[in-house]
Protein backbone atom coordinates (compact mmCIF):
# COMPACT_ATOMS: atom_id res chain seq x y z
CA UNK A 1 0.00 0.00 0.00
CA UNK A 2 3.12 2.55 0.92
CA UNK A 3 4.69 4.23 3.12
CA UNK A 4 4.14 7.37 5.72
CA UNK A 5 6.98 9.34 6.46
CA UNK A 6 8.07 11.75 8.54
CA UNK A 7 11.07 14.38 8.48
CA UNK A 8 12.22 16.44 10.96
CA UNK A 9 14.94 19.40 10.26
CA UNK A 10 15.36 23.06 9.08
CA UNK A 11 13.19 23.30 5.49
CA UNK A 12 14.04 26.08 3.32
CA UNK A 13 12.86 27.83 -0.37
CA UNK A 14 15.42 26.47 -3.17
CA UNK A 15 15.78 29.71 -4.98
CA UNK A 16 19.25 28.86 -6.49
CA UNK A 17 18.68 28.49 -10.55
CA UNK A 18 20.11 25.62 -11.26
CA UNK A 19 19.05 23.67 -8.48
CA UNK A 20 15.46 24.72 -9.62
CA UNK A 21 16.37 23.36 -12.88
CA UNK A 22 17.59 20.29 -11.62
CA UNK A 23 14.11 19.75 -9.08
CA UNK A 24 11.67 20.92 -12.11
CA UNK A 25 12.84 18.10 -14.15
CA UNK A 26 12.40 15.39 -11.51
CA UNK A 27 8.75 13.90 -12.26
CA UNK A 28 6.65 13.84 -9.05
CA UNK A 29 3.05 13.35 -9.20
CA UNK A 30 1.45 14.83 -5.89
CA UNK A 31 -1.69 13.57 -4.54
CA UNK A 32 -3.70 17.15 -3.49
CA UNK A 33 -4.29 19.34 -6.86
CA UNK A 34 -3.31 22.79 -7.55
CA UNK A 35 -0.10 24.65 -8.93
CA UNK A 36 3.60 23.46 -7.82
CA UNK A 37 5.79 26.29 -8.58
CA UNK A 38 7.78 26.38 -5.08
CA UNK A 39 10.11 23.53 -4.10
CA UNK A 40 11.31 23.33 -0.83
CA UNK A 41 14.43 22.04 0.73
CA UNK A 42 14.55 19.97 3.87
CA UNK A 43 18.04 19.33 5.85
CA UNK A 44 16.91 16.22 8.13
CA UNK A 45 17.94 15.88 11.24
CA UNK A 46 15.20 12.90 11.96
CA UNK A 47 14.03 10.34 9.29
CA UNK A 48 10.82 7.87 10.78
CA UNK A 49 8.18 6.22 9.01
CA UNK A 50 6.08 3.14 9.08
CA UNK A 51 4.50 1.12 6.05
CA UNK A 52 1.36 0.95 5.54
CA UNK A 53 -0.83 -2.36 5.19
CA UNK A 54 -3.93 -2.49 3.09
CA UNK A 55 -5.45 -5.28 5.33
CA UNK A 56 -4.98 -3.43 8.50
CA UNK A 57 -7.61 -1.61 10.36
CA UNK A 58 -6.51 1.27 12.63
CA UNK A 59 -10.33 1.44 14.02
CA UNK A 60 -12.57 4.22 14.12
CA UNK A 61 -11.00 7.79 13.96
CA UNK A 62 -8.15 7.48 12.97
Amino acid sequence: MGWTIIVVGRASFVNEVDDLVVMAGIWLQPWAPGRRDHFVRIRPERVTGRRLHPDHDPGPGV
